[in-house]
């Protein structure tokens, strides 16, 4: 069991690796980008990150 009290597929854990790139990449866009300019690669990397790690231990 991981994060979830649920057992999920492949295919669900990568779905929710997706989804949380894409919430990480807009929350970035409204609080980050607009204060420090800076990238959206930054966004998708950490997104990238958490996605992976959701897939591996969740």
């Amino acid at each position: 069991m991981g994060l979830l009290p649920v057992r999920l597929t492949k295919g669900e854990r990568v779905f929710v690796g997706i989804v949380l790139t894409f919430a990480i990449c807009f929350v970035w866009l409204k609080t980050i980008e607009p204060m420090y300019r800076l990238s959206l690669w930054g966004a998708l990397i950490i997104g990238g990150i958490v996605g992976w790690l959701f897939y591996k231990f969740a």
